[in-house]
């Protein structure tokens, strides 16, 4: 059995889009189906120098120091997205060792804590997580 995940919307995939199923003859079978929900973090990097943020890349650790994705970078305004996080604390290292380590945390609203525990539909802007602006720093000494 193949599942399509495409119709999901932002931010939701399936936690598995193949299942290996034997069935019976005359019987039914029940696929349980876990939509794992992610957030699509928007936000800017801003410096003094344009230059420092200006198609910057690096990664993004997990609080206790993962690798969660080495696909972190910035337009030339500094402006940048990223995909797939869950609400928690990490850190962006960019690939100038003279910048400062960027540690940010995204907290769950009040509404979306509701909702879950109340059993209701979350809202679909949920899913995207506006940071603003991030001052980076130069690291001391350099």
């Amino acid at each position: 059995l193949k599942l399509d995940s495409t119709g999901l919307g932002a931010s939701n995939h399936l936690d598995r889009e193949a299942y290996i199923l034997t069935t019976k003859y005359r019987s039914g079978l029940f696929v349980p189906l876990k939509v794992n929900k992610t957030l699509l973090v928007r936000g800017r990097l801003a410096s003094a120098d344009l230059e420092q943020v200006k198609y910057a890349y690096g990664k993004i650790l997990t609080e206790d120091g993962k690798v969660f994705s080495n696909n972190f970078f910035t337009d030339e305004t500094g402006n940048f997205l990223i995909d797939g996080l869950s609400y928690g604390k990490y850190r962006i290292e960019l690939s100038n060792t003279k910048i400062e380590t960027i540690s940010f945390e995204l907290i769950e609203s009040a509404e979306t804590i509701k909702a879950k525990e109340s059993g209701e539909a979350e809202d679909t802007d949920s899913s995207e997580y506006e940071m603003g602006t991030i001052k980076i720093e130069k690291k001391a000494g350099t």
